[in-house]
């Protein structure tokens, strides 16, 4: 039960990073006076977003708990799969672009039916890591195909 515990905790200090880092590194190029302004706007609401997303993970927390104690279920939607993993990887341009991993992704339109915070955790942890853990110069695919109906990716 500890290993869990100290297991759960690292997740979610990852999880928590992840939005942070991306705050303060928009935040520190809000600070050019140089920035174009169409570019300080596209920041601050990248900043905007992070923070929401933040948000989302106090909440997530909470929601864990509660159904890990079996009090609620996870809030079911239908939502864009596709549009969701391409706005989490704009979400890290530029650490892949400062760290020279070529991002592709081959994505069909993909409706999906389940917990849309949840999965976006999912998917900014996988994208996340497989840039961290890429070589320069690397390249990182995300493809993506329907089949009986359900999403499957490599």
């Amino acid at each position: 039960m500890e290993y869990l515990r100290k297991d759960f905790v690292s997740g979610i200090s990852h999880e928590f990073r992840t939005p942070l880092s991306s705050i303060r590194g928009f935040a520190q190029m809000l600070g050019d006076r140089r920035l174009p302004q169409e570019k300080a706007k596209e920041y601050a609401n990248i900043i905007l977003d992070e923070a929401d997303r933040l948000d989302k993970l106090a909440s997530n927390m909470l929601r864990l708990s509660r159904l890990d104690s079996g009090v609620i279920g996870g809030e079911v939607s239908c939502f864009r799969l596709d549009e969701q993993i391409r706005s989490v990887v704009l979400l890290f341009e530029a650490r892949w672009t400062s760290s020279g991993v070529d991002v592709g992704l081959e994505l069909p339109e993909l409706e999906y039916r389940g917990d849309e915070d949840l999965t976006q955790q999912i998917w900014v942890n996988l994208i996340d890591n497989a840039i961290k853990f890429s070589n320069r110069g690397g390249h990182v695919r995300v493809v993506g195909r329907c089949e009986g109906g359900k999403p499957l990716f490599r």
